[in-house]
């Protein structure tokens, strides 16, 4: 029984480490020419890129769920509001 309540908490922490690790922020390098003199690299700023850093493409969302009655209402009525108020042309459709 001992085995069986350690092995969950190591499965636990485990799924919890790999949920973590995926949120993390991902550091790009640029590496110009002399960099190597200069001893070391630059890093990429998102915001001042002029291409398409920053930049979120229009698209659909399909979100599945199993909510009935008054939960789906809601539901509905978050998404309604969500579809209709955001500025970067995401829209989420429900999948029941």
């Amino acid at each position: 029984m001992k085995l069986k309540k350690f092995g969950a908490l190591v499965l636990a922490m485990s799924m919890t480490a790999s949920l973590l690790t995926g949120c993390g922020q991902k550091e790009e390098a640029n590496q110009t020419p002399d960099a190597g003199a200069a001893g070391g690299t630059e890093t990429a700023d998102a915001g001042t890129d002029a291409g398409t850093a920053g930049t979120i493409e229009p698209c659909e969302i399909e979100f599945w769920h199993y909510m009935t009655g008054d939960l789906e209402t809601t539901l509905t009525a978050l998404t309604d509001e969500f579809n209709s108020t955001n500025e970067y042309g995401i829209t989420v459709k429900l999948v029941n």
